[in-house]
């Protein structure tokens, strides 16, 4: 079946359209020290990963889409890899931190995906995820719009993600609700 690659014909307009960095609540959440391993997983360009960079923290951004790994590649200190969510090619408890922002609803196997982010987690870890907030009518019409462009993206609900990530039993779990945004940190 042919599958449409969206993001590949975004990248090379991707940050002209889609702006921003990693938000001081985002960072905040994850606690950010040095010396860490941190997933950035759907990251696309390298557009929240950069942001995140510091004193010897190693960042992976990891993305099916190739044009858009290009973009993040050309970032000082971002190593890249293309590939599928729902099957990490890292080591049982390998990231210190791992990041999904505003991706996790382009992820067919959305419950395979949270599987593998947790398999690579280390105990003590954190996972935050941010998300659009699909009872907000904006968030709403943007879901449409995915849907026409027949982008297959499946936006959760705050409660429906919490419920998906308390499966894996979290020391943990943080919610926060703004600008029609969630963040959803848990403590592995």
């Amino acid at each position: 079946m042919f599958k449409l690659r969206h993001f590949d014909w975004l990248a090379p307009i991707y940050e002209k359209v889609i702006s921003g960095e990693a938000t001081d609540k985002l960072k905040e959440t994850l606690d950010l020290k040095s010396d860490q391993w941190i997933l950035d997983a759907g990251g696309g360009t390298g557009r929240i990963a950069a942001s995140l960079r510091g004193e010897r923290r190693k960042i992976i951004v990891a993305d099916i889409s190739y044009k858009m790994l290009w973009q993040a590649h050309q970032k000082n200190e971002l190593l890249c890899t293309v590939c599928d969510a729902t099957k990490l090619p890292f080591e049982h408890h390998f990231f210190d931190r791992i990041v999904i922002v505003d991706a996790f609803h382009h992820i067919p196997d959305q419950p395979q995906a949270m599987n593998e982010m947790w398999r690579v987690l280390k105990p003590g870890g954190i996972l935050t995820i941010e998300e659009p907030d699909i009872s907000h009518t904006s968030v709403k019409m943007i879901a449409l719009m995915e849907r026409v462009l027949l982008m297959g993206s499946k936006f959760l609900k705050i409660e429906e993600m919490v419920r998906m990530i308390e499966f894996h039993q979290p020391q943990k779990v943080m919610v926060y609700n703004e600008n029609h945004s969630y963040w959803i940190t848990a403590i592995k």
